[in-house]
């Protein structure tokens, strides 16, 4: 009961889209990804994506943005796509039946 694990649960309505989808999104980007990558070779891919990331720090630096602020940056763009994405995922992929107002929600 009184477990991380537990109290992630308990406010996993609040924490969903802020929180769970960035760090999903995350993982597969700086995880899941990049060791697909490199099990497959895919050099080219592998170079694209450091090429994203330089170009986004190299542009951010030169609008004036400090590394830490580039980062911060790229962190809430990013998990504001995650969001989008993720939470669109979930809605669309609910399998349960549209219920009205006065029917018993069985779940």
């Amino acid at each position: 009961p009184g477990s991380f694990q537990a109290s992630w649960l308990r406010i996993q309505g609040y924490i969903f889209a802020p929180i769970s989808c960035l760090l999903v999104g995350l993982f597969w980007t700086l995880f899941l990804h990049p060791r697909h990558m490199l099990r497959t070779s895919r050099k080219l891919e592998m170079a694209s994506i450091a090429a994203r990331y330089a170009l986004w720090f190299t542009i951010c630096a030169q609008i004036g943005f400090a590394p830490r602020e580039a980062l911060g940056l790229y962190l809430l763009t990013f998990g504001i796509g995650c969001t989008y994405i993720f939470t669109n995922f979930a809605v669309s992929h609910t399998h349960l039946p549209v219920t009205e107002e006065d029917e018993y929600l069985h779940w």
